[in-house]
């Protein structure tokens, strides 16, 4: 029965990486908005192109992340009902 603690490690990776890299992309999210607001104020420059494509990457790297972790649900699911 090396399955069941396989797929318990496999779920936990795979929910650790979409959870960092959705905070990852809430954090640098975050900070470009407080640029943009210093910005308005007249306190700094605006963002530059290379981080809004940073922003952009997180953004792609997150949905990927939760796009394998729901992938991996459904298919694990999917087995379980073939298999009762």
């Amino acid at each position: 029965m090396t399955a069941i603690p396989e797929t318990r490690t496999r779920y936990l990776a795979l929910q650790q990486e979409a959870d960092f890299a959705l905070w990852r992309a809430r954090e640098v999210n975050a900070e470009t908005r407080r640029c943009y607001d210093r910005h308005l104020s007249g306190e700094c420059p605006a963002p530059t192109a290379a981080q809004l494509e940073e922003v952009r990457q997180l953004e792609l790297q997150a949905e990927e992340k939760y796009r394998a972790l729901r992938s991996f649900l459904r298919e694990h699911f999917e087995q379980l009902t073939l298999a009762a």
